[in-house]
């Protein structure tokens, strides 16, 4: 009897484990996919992308990525559990950063668009070109401030 239920409980044990193995596979796949998927469709490109669309879009995958970092979370028990050394996909991290990146050039713009239009109802008499300059070079350097691999979007460059 004793054998019998040391049987079964060692069947249950391998079957979870090859089961945590099987959703740490997928996960990472997913993982994966989502990286894929967002350096397709994220909005790097302004002629693509209204302000609105893109941070609609950047939302969406911002929701996305914190449902597969719960879903990493709730897994971490299986990991403990069968001592399986875990490292977190780095593509996870790849598209928080970018995905924060994003939305600081998007932002960027927006705000540019806005005080541009501001600046446009300006009565020429009232007009202080020394304002407008200053204000041009404070965007400039914040956009200067980006890095390397940022200042290659052309949504970076149309900002410029």
């Amino acid at each position: 009897m004793l054998e019998a239920i040391e049987t079964r409980n060692q069947k249950v044990y391998n079957d979870l484990y090859h089961e945590t193995n099987r959703n740490l596979e997928e996960f990472i796949k997913d993982a994966g996919d989502n990286k894929i998927h967002f350096s397709a469709n994220a909005p790097f490109q302004q002629a693509t992308y209204t302000i609105e669309k893109a941070f609609s879009l950047l939302n969406e995958y911002k929701d996305l990525t914190k449902q597969l970092r719960k879903k990493e979370t709730q897994m971490k028990f299986g990991y403990d559990l069968f001592n399986i050394t875990y490292v977190s996909p780095p593509e996870m991290e790849q598209v928080e950063l970018e995905i924060e990146r994003l939305e600081s050039v998007w932002k960027t713009k927006n705000e540019w668009n806005n005080q541009w239009e501001d600046t446009k109802l300006i009565k020429f008499k009232d007009f202080d070109n020394e304002v407008l300059d200053d204000l041009a070079e404070e965007y400039y350097q914040k956009l200067n401030s980006y890095p390397k691999e940022m200042k290659k979007w052309e949504i970076v460059n149309s900002v410029k």
